[in-house]
């Protein structure tokens, strides 16, 4: 062999004559082979590119959350804060009402006095209308009671009866015809009812209606007043009270 440097070493055969396949068959698998190796890098770089994007993705994502979690959690402290200054619990209001009333236990004992004290009055009752009539001694008689007092006397002529009302302010109205006078008042019950110790009351009829009034001590036995209507105050010591009408116009009269 003329080329060979070296006859007496010779060298090895090339792969190609040693290998079955075509060289067309090696050169792709060695091809491919490099691009395999050459692209791995490239490939672990677009993975690690890919996971980083994945990563901020997320992360966002869960500060976005989280944000929104965060704002709820303030709108709710903050409505709760705004209802707990705006309203008031009921010891509050308790307090405010003790500081504006003061003593709230004696407001409270005077409510619980009032209360009872209201239940256990009862309003009194009204005593029986008198009762007056035409004695055969040509005049009226009254009959009554203490609580029929004051009693209005009125004048109607023309009346042949006497009559007799309960007055709207207490007391009793007696109308008579001037046929029921003098009308003579008697207590019913009442130990003084000695006609010496009585009360004689002559009345014009110029100054009707007269009241007749009632007291249990002191005070004059009568006591005129000329003005209309006219009032009598009689003790009750000084009962019967005859009043009489006068004929002629005078000046009212006690004794």
């Amino acid at each position: 062999m003329a080329d060979d440097p070296n006859p007496n070493n010779p060298r090895p055969s090339p792969a190609d004559a040693q290998s079955v396949l075509p060289d067309d068959i090696i050169e792709s698998i060695a091809l491919g082979g490099f691009s395999s190796i050459t692209g791995q890098p490239s490939s672990l770089a677009n993975l690690s590119y890919s996971n980083a994007i994945n990563n901020n993705n997320s992360s966002q994502q869960n500060t976005v959350a989280n944000q929104q979690a965060m704002n709820q959690v303030a709108q709710s402290v903050l409505g709760s804060t705004v209802n707990l200054v705006a309203d008031i619990n009921p010891m509050e209001a308790v307090a405010v009402v003790k500081m504006d009333t003061g003593n709230d236990v004696a407001q409270q004992l005077m409510d619980l006095k009032a209360a009872v004290s209201g239940t256990s009055v009862k309003p009194r009752p009204k005593p029986p209308l008198p009762t007056v009539s035409l004695n055969q001694a040509g005049g009226s008689t009254f009959k009554g009671q203490t609580g029929n007092f004051p009693v209005t006397l009125s004048v109607l002529l023309g009346a042949t009866r006497p009559t007799v009302k309960r007055h709207p302010r207490g007391g009793t109205i007696v109308t008579l015809g001037t046929n029921g006078f003098p009308i003579e008042f008697y207590l019913q019950g009442s130990p003084n009812q000695d006609p010496k110790n009585g009360t004689a009351i002559t009345v014009p009829q110029t100054i009707f209606p007269i009241i007749i009034e009632i007291t249990s001590s002191g005070g004059p036995g009568v006591e005129d007043n000329t003005a209309t209507p006219s009032v009598f105050t009689v003790n009750e010591a000084k009962f019967p009270v005859v009043v009489s009408l006068a004929t002629l116009p005078t000046t009212p009269t006690g004794t």
